[in-house]
Parts: structure tokens; C-alpha cells; sequence
């Protein structure tokens, strides 16, 4: 029906994912998005004696954003390429099958300001929520993908290493 799955459903499947793959750690990409779902998420971890370690933000101007995510395109394989940062060799094919590249329904231009104006309203409170629970780690989103995906990934060994002592 294109419906929202209920939180209790969301975070339940978390927990249960948790509890049988995370020992050795997991990371959330889009949950939570709210503060309600925040709240729900730690009392959860908290009662199987997890807690939360960091809430990643890729910090980017929204014409940024805008810019990024219009920009990629797909196979129907899901091979991802970017007009900018990793075109394919020839326009609007994917250099991994041949097929045709497309850009999906939801990273058209249009589409992303309205996904960004329910970003500003219901999720970016979430940045002072984690920020005043001192878990909140900022990474610059205008560099490029590989210094963004290096220097997360250099900070999340630091917080392993820091869990470890």
C-alpha cells in the first residue's frame, strides 16, 4: 500500500538483527528519523544492555544535496555511477553490463527538495538530540565521496578501539 511500517515493527527488526548478527557491532542507514523513534531505539538497546555509540551526519548544503543525489544513475542491475564523481565510460551506459543508466524516480531534482524539506522538519532535530547526548560525529559532505567514506571509516575504528579499552 506504500504505507509507513509502524516504529514498534521497525525497531523490532532492528533488535531482533541486533541480537543475532551485532555482536561485533552494527550501523543504521535512515533510522532513526525522528526523535520519537531516538528515544524508542536507546530505551530498546538499553534494556538488552546495548547503547548506542555515535550518529554519523554527512553534513551538506541542501543545493549540495540536490546536486549529489540528481546526479547518480543505475542499471537495472544496481550498478551505481555519478555524472560528476564516477561517470561511466560511455554516457548512459553502465560500464559493468552495458546496459542503460537511469536516474531513479526519487533522485530527481524535484523529488529530493520535498524528501529534504521532511528532512528539515522531522530528522534534523536529531542532530542536537545525538549532539547533547555527546554521540553526534559530523563529516563533510562537499568533499568527495572517497575522503567522505575514508574519514568515516576511520572514525568508526576509533570508536571500536575506544569500545575496546
Amino acid at each position: 500500500k506504500g504505507e509507513l511500517v509502524p516504529d514498534d515493527l521497525v525497531i523490532k527488526m532492528i533488535l531482533d538483527k541486533v541480537e543475532t548478527e551485532g555482536a561485533d557491532g552494527f550501523l543504521l542507514d535512515g533510522f532513526p528519523r525522528t526523535v520519537g523513534q531516538a528515544d524508542a531505539l536507546g530505551g530498546e538497546m538499553s534494556g538488552l544492555g546495548r547503547r548506542l555509540t555515535a550518529a554519523l551526519l554527512v553534513d551538506a548544503a541542501d543545493e549540495e544535496v540536490v546536486r549529489r543525489l540528481s546526479g547518480r544513475r543505475q542499471c537495472k542491475q544496481g550498478h551505481v555511477f555519478h555524472v560528476d564523481f564516477d561517470p561511466p565510460k560511455h554516457d548512459g551506459v553502465c560500464d559493468q553490463d552495458g546496459t542503460k543508466l537511469a536516474q531513479r524516480d526519487d533522485d530527481r531534482p524535484e523529488i529530493v527538495q520535498r524528501r529534504l524539506v521532511e528532512y528539515h522538519r522531522a530528522t534534523e532535530p536529531l542532530v542536537d538530540y545525538y549532539e547533547e547526548r555527546g554521540l553526534l560525529r559530523c563529516f563533510d559532505g562537499t568533499r568527495s565521496p572517497t575522503e567522505v567514506h575514508d574519514h568515516i571509516r576511520a572514525t568508526l575504528a576509533t570508536l571500536r578501539l575506544e569500545e575496546q579499552l
